[in-house]
């Protein structure tokens, strides 16, 4: 199965593909849900195979319209655990 990693970093929006590393980045103003969802629709035509599940950070930006794209591309959700502190 081919998932993508999503995290969104300021203004830097990345997909990476776990066993290939294949990325897919973009520069956005703002981080939003509906930016996130566009750029999913530029990871499927970017990448060069299909997208079957994806990994967010839990952002706000990675619900409501995002979660609707994904649905509609028929990629399965899901969100990382956060990171433990030392």
């Amino acid at each position: 199965m081919i998932s993508a990693k999503f995290l969104l970093n300021g203004q830097v929006i990345t997909a990476r593909e776990l066993i290939s590393r294949w990325d897919v980045l973009e520069v956005r103003e703002r981080a939003t849900a509906s930016i996130a969802a566009d750029f999913l629709a530029t990871v499927q035509h970017r990448m060069p195979f299909p997208v079957r599940a994806i990994q967010v950070d839990g952002g706000s930006e990675f619900y409501a319209a995002f979660e609707d794209a994904c649905r509609h591309a028929g990629a399965r959700s899901s969100c990382c655990r956060p990171r433990a502190r030392s």
